[in-house]
């Protein structure tokens, strides 16, 4: 694709050198080709979008999960926070859906998100709307709501949420869990959230109701994604990724029959969760090349194997009995 040689206006920036960069989003544009790998074309960013764009293999991962996963007869996706466009660019990519609607509050983000579509030439499976995307979703989308699924990357308050152990959903800024999910359970009961690495799982489980199912995906070190979809969707297996101190990314396949326990070891890196039925199960890596899980009648142990090839570096768990 050739360079994109529209100008921004003041509040939007593409920029080129170090120099220019506010210190406060430096280590955001030194990563500017891991965020959109087209940066060089004229992707366009407010100073504040940094702080809220997915990467892009990561958005390209929940984007082909997303594909695989949804129930059928769901052919609409609404992007319920679009920012920039990272996520929203990368489901456009998919070609998975029919049509996605993009929901932005900032003009001046809003634009960014645009143009960049333009950049990966994906703008014409893409409709736009500025403004609220509650009140946006309760008039003009709601008689799309029975082919719909939502996917929102709400605002985590800034960058402070890396200084957290453990992230509270119930004080997120603007919106907490409780709200989102109240809110867009009034629309779909399909829905995807993207939240910090360290959001409370515990308050993740609290919210489904009883009787739905939910999976909880680590992807890298970025954040986590919780998929709430209604009990009419059974999916066969879970994937959990896992960010430790030995490998950046690693891929527990666990078949949605055997619900993990939990698991404890004084050698583990991080401990990770998924959730299931409205239950908590955690997962303990046990160690560099190693992971237990524990289910009530056995336990199985799981050994790192082929590489994934998506991330580089990264490994897949799988069964070793």
């Amino acid at each position: 694709m050739t360079t994109n040689t529209d100008q921004p206006p003041p509040e939007v920036h593409h920029y080129h050198h170090l120099e220019e960069v506010p210190w406060d989003i430096q280590n955001y544009w030194r990563q500017r080709y891991n965020i959109f790998h087209r940066y060089d074309e004229g992707v366009w960013l407010t100073d504040e979008a940094w702080y809220g764009v997915t990467a892009e293999p990561v958005a390209s991962k929940i984007a082909e999960h997303m594909s695989s996963s949804s129930p059928a007869g769901r052919s609409i996706l609404i992007d319920a926070f679009a920012g920039a466009g990272g996520n929203t660019i990368a489901f456009a990519r998919s070609g998975k859906w029919k049509r996605i609607y993009a929901i932005e509050k900032d003009p001046a983000v809003l634009l960014c998100a645009k143009h960049n579509a333009k950049v990966y030439g994906v703008e014409d499976k893409i409709t736009w709307f500025e403004g609220d995307c509650f009140e946006i979703l309760k008039s003009q989308l709601k008689d799309l709501a029975p082919y719909s699924v939502i996917f929102a990357s709400p605002p985590w308050g800034g960058p402070g949420y890396r200084t957290d152990k453990v992230f509270n959903l119930g004080t997120m800024q603007p919106y907490s869990l409780a709200t989102l999910y109240q809110e867009y359970s009034a629309f779909t009961e399909h829905m995807v959230l993207f939240l910090p690495r360290t959001s409370d799982l515990r308050q993740l489980a609290k919210v489904v109701k009883d009787g739905h199912k939910t999976s909880v995906m680590h992807y890298c070190i970025d954040g986590l994604v919780g998929y709430f979809l209604s009990s009419a969707f059974s999916p066969t297996h879970y994937f959990l990724f896992i960010s430790t101190a030995h490998n950046p990314l690693a891929r527990l396949f666990i078949p949605a029959t055997i619900p993990p326990a939990y698991s404890s070891s004084s050698g583990f890196s991080q401990i990770s969760s998924y959730v299931v039925y409205s239950r908590l199960f955690p997962v303990a890596l046990t160690g560099s090349r190693r992971a237990s899980i524990i289910h009530p009648s056995f336990t199985r142990r799981l050994r790192l194997l082929t590489p994934f090839a998506h991330f580089p570096r990264s490994h897949r768990l799988c069964d070793s009995s």
